[in-house]
């Protein structure tokens, strides 16, 4: 480690009580930062979570703004650096964390979106503090072939969400655009895009890297995507100009994601009860 900042962040971080690892993560460990890209940083704990006060005294010397105890997402403490680069400091609790990976990873659960987001950060993040060794081995516990069941389930609940079951997003979408509903129309349209998203990287057995940069990095990626994608992203987002171009998108949209998906014969009976191209939304 021979960024100095990472150095004092480190040497600060490690010394709170309960803090067992620290980690780099994000952009700046993935080689695609730019000059508005921030330090994410992961620190890893037992026992109770660090006191507030204590990691505001820690960090305090290195920021010129801190504002600890964020708790919007994770357990977070969001600063300005002294040089003027953000950073975000967010706490896990290590047992905690490794449980939710494994429900994931080994328990091959789907979620509605970005399901393997946490297995791609933990195996993407550089340790810069780890006496014990225990981040360390969490990595190398989950550190496998991307599993074919959880790949199944996530396709499958991606697929029933998109278009299978009656409370769909393809359907809320189309209803919003008949209705005008601007606040509707993006709502459903997020929605539909990150599970879309995240059907298309768990097709391709490819962790998911995370909301930012998606289509630079499906392409990157994945080397199977419908045909048409990046036209049909550009198509959702201008949803809000052209409503009347929902339901034809969305079907055109769907076509392709069966053709895609009709290759692989675990897929076969999903596509006949619930995704044949033909037909209404």
């Amino acid at each position: 480690m021979t960024d100095p900042v990472l150095q004092r962040l480190s040497a600060s971080l490690s010394s709170l009580e309960g803090v067992r690892a620290v980690a780099l993560s994000g952009s700046r460990v993935t080689g695609v930062q730019d000059e508005a890209s921030d330090y994410d940083v992961y620190v890893y704990y037992r026992g109770a979570l660090p006191a507030t006060v204590r990691r505001e005294q820690a960090l305090r010397p290195l920021c010129s703004r801190v504002e600890a105890g964020n708790a919007f997402w994770e357990s977070e403490d969001n600063c300005i650096l002294n040089n003027g680069v953000p950073l975000d400091v967010i706490y896990r609790h290590i047992e905690g964390f490794a449980s939710e990976v494994a429900d994931v990873v080994e328990n091959c659960q789907a979620r509605n979106a970005y399901t393997t987001c946490l297995w791609h950060n933990l195996l993407h993040s550089s340790i810069i503090f780890d006496p014990q060794g225990e981040l360390a081995a969490l990595v190398a516990r989950f550190k496998v072939p991307y599993p074919e069941r959880l790949r199944v389930n996530i396709v499958k609940r991606a697929c029933a969400l998109l278009y299978g079951y009656l409370p769909n997003y393809a359907s809320q979408l189309n209803k919003a655009c008949e209705r005008g509903d601007l606040l509707s129309i993006g709502h459903r349209t997020t929605a539909f895009i990150e599970t879309l998203t995240d059907l298309l990287f768990a097709f391709n057995r490819i962790t998911h890297p995370g909301e930012k940069r998606l289509l630079s990095q499906l392409t990157a990626l994945c080397p199977k995507l419908p045909e048409g994608l990046e036209d049909s992203l550009k198509g959702l987002l201008m949803l809000p100009e052209r409503p009347q171009s929902a339901q034809a998108l969305l079907l055109r949209l769907k076509s392709s994601l069966y053709q895609l998906l009709e290759g692989e014969s675990q897929f076969s009976s999903l596509l006949k009860e619930q995704f044949m191209p033909e037909g209404s939304l």
